[in-house]
């Protein structure tokens, strides 16, 4: 098995996103990928916070599905939720994605 190293790129993204708590990052969702020919985890796609509709939701649905269908990608998601004592707060999740070919008919459908 290959090691793959992070990018300055994807480091600095990473950095940007994890600022701290209660400070609004600019990314709403990071997507990165394998650079396989350079053995790197790249960045894929920024998605900026300033371009989400607010509804957690709905922004996490648009983002599964505009995630392919046949590769891999990794994702660092700003995820905001209310406690069960009505609290707002939010998570980072980081996601590891690949679909496994028999699963892919259950994949909501493509985002136009």
């Amino acid at each position: 098995m290959q090691d793959h190293e992070c990018t300055e790129e994807s480091l600095d993204l990473f950095k940007q996103m994890s600022k701290g708590e209660g400070q609004m990052s600019k990314y709403k969702c990071l997507v990165y990928k394998l650079d396989l020919a350079a053995a790197k985890v790249v960045p894929d796609r920024q998605v900026e916070t300033k371009d989400c509709t607010g509804d957690d939701a709905k922004d996490w649905e648009t983002m599964v599905g505009e995630l392919p269908h046949n590769e891999c990608r990794y994702v660092l998601y700003d995820f905001h939720f209310e406690t069960r004592d009505a609290r707002p707060t939010s998570a980072l999740l980081f996601l590891s994605w690949y679909v496994h070919p028999r699963t892919e008919a259950y994949l909501p459908e493509r985002v136009p």
